[in-house]
């Protein structure tokens, strides 16, 4: 029987975990880290997307590249 770390049952309990960069959480079916101030390159953009390998300002942002995938997937792009 394979054990698990506290962490692991941690993350599929709450759906957020704690890593050395920030939190680690889902949203909108991309895993997206927020950053802890003193790991970030550029304080004006603290979220990290693990899809689209970018920081971001707000989830807003990400709404919106996910919206223009969508359209460009649409079009066949």
């Amino acid at each position: 029987m394979l054990r698990q770390n506290f962490w692991a049952k941690f993350y599929r309990k709450f759906h957020f975990s704690f890593t050395p960069w920030g939190i680690l959480f889902y949203y909108k079916g991309d895993q997206v880290e927020w950053m802890y101030p003193w790991k970030r390159t550029n304080m004006s953009r603290p979220y990290l997307s693990s899809a689209f390998g970018v920081t971001l300002k707000s989830l807003k942002e990400l709404d919106d590249l996910w919206d223009g995938y969508e359209e460009a997937c649409r079009k066949g792009l």
